[in-house]
Protein backbone atom coordinates (compact mmCIF):
# COMPACT_ATOMS: atom_id res chain seq x y z
CA UNK A 1 0.00 0.00 0.00
CA UNK A 2 1.11 3.64 -0.59
CA UNK A 3 0.91 6.54 2.02
CA UNK A 4 0.42 10.03 1.08
CA UNK A 5 3.79 11.60 0.57
CA UNK A 6 2.66 14.70 0.35
CA UNK A 7 1.12 14.15 4.06
CA UNK A 8 4.57 12.72 5.05
CA UNK A 9 6.49 15.61 3.72
CA UNK A 10 4.14 17.55 6.33
CA UNK A 11 5.24 15.58 8.82
CA UNK A 12 9.21 15.79 7.98
CA UNK A 13 8.51 20.03 8.19
CA UNK A 14 7.12 19.48 11.55
CA UNK A 15 9.94 16.87 12.67
CA UNK A 16 13.10 18.54 11.26
CA UNK A 17 14.31 20.14 13.99
CA UNK A 18 14.51 16.90 16.20
CA UNK A 19 17.15 14.78 16.51
CA UNK A 20 14.97 11.99 18.53
CA UNK A 21 12.44 11.20 15.76
CA UNK A 22 13.17 8.75 12.58
CA UNK A 23 11.07 7.44 9.88
CA UNK A 24 10.12 3.59 9.69
CA UNK A 25 7.77 2.00 6.80
CA UNK A 26 5.07 0.01 8.96
CA UNK A 27 1.51 -0.75 8.65
CA UNK A 28 1.92 -0.62 4.81
CA UNK A 29 2.86 3.26 5.63
CA UNK A 30 4.93 5.07 6.99
CA UNK A 31 5.55 5.82 10.90
CA UNK A 32 7.44 8.15 12.73
CA UNK A 33 8.83 7.16 15.91
CA UNK A 34 9.97 9.45 18.84
CA UNK A 35 12.72 8.01 21.20
CA UNK A 36 11.75 5.14 19.50
CA UNK A 37 7.89 4.71 20.33
CA UNK A 38 5.47 5.49 17.19
CA UNK A 39 3.86 8.86 17.78
CA UNK A 40 2.00 9.18 14.40
CA UNK A 41 2.41 7.92 11.22
CA UNK A 42 1.01 7.94 7.39
CA UNK A 43 -1.38 4.94 6.77
CA UNK A 44 -2.52 5.44 3.02
CA UNK A 45 -3.93 9.00 3.07
CA UNK A 46 -4.61 8.81 6.77
CA UNK A 47 -3.06 10.42 9.40
CA UNK A 48 -2.53 8.18 12.70
CA UNK A 49 -2.27 9.88 15.73
CA UNK A 50 -1.06 8.53 19.33
CA UNK A 51 -3.16 9.82 21.94
CA UNK A 52 -2.73 7.36 24.31
CA UNK A 53 -5.22 5.79 26.38
CA UNK A 54 -5.83 8.81 28.70
CA UNK A 55 -6.74 10.76 25.93
CA UNK A 56 -8.61 8.77 23.68
CA UNK A 57 -12.38 9.29 24.47
CA UNK A 58 -11.12 13.23 24.40
CA UNK A 59 -9.37 12.27 21.11
CA UNK A 60 -12.71 10.73 19.30
CA UNK A 61 -14.56 13.73 20.17
CA UNK A 62 -12.47 15.78 17.92
CA UNK A 63 -13.52 17.03 14.40
CA UNK A 64 -13.02 14.25 11.95
CA UNK A 65 -10.99 12.01 14.87
CA UNK A 66 -12.18 8.24 14.52
CA UNK A 67 -11.13 5.14 15.73
CA UNK A 68 -7.43 3.80 14.08
CA UNK A 69 -8.90 0.39 13.00
CA UNK A 70 -7.10 -0.95 9.81
CA UNK A 71 -6.63 -4.62 11.77
CA UNK A 72 -10.72 -4.70 12.11
CA UNK A 73 -10.43 -4.14 15.79
CA UNK A 74 -9.67 -0.54 17.26
CA UNK A 75 -6.18 -0.23 18.42
CA UNK A 76 -6.97 2.17 21.77
CA UNK A 77 -4.73 5.37 21.98
CA UNK A 78 -4.20 5.47 18.23
CA UNK A 79 -6.68 7.29 16.04
CA UNK A 80 -6.86 8.26 12.37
Amino acid sequence: MAFDEGLAQRLREIFAERDDVVEKKMFGGLAFMLSGNMCCGVVGEELMVRVGPDQYESALKQPYARKMDFTGKPLKGFVY
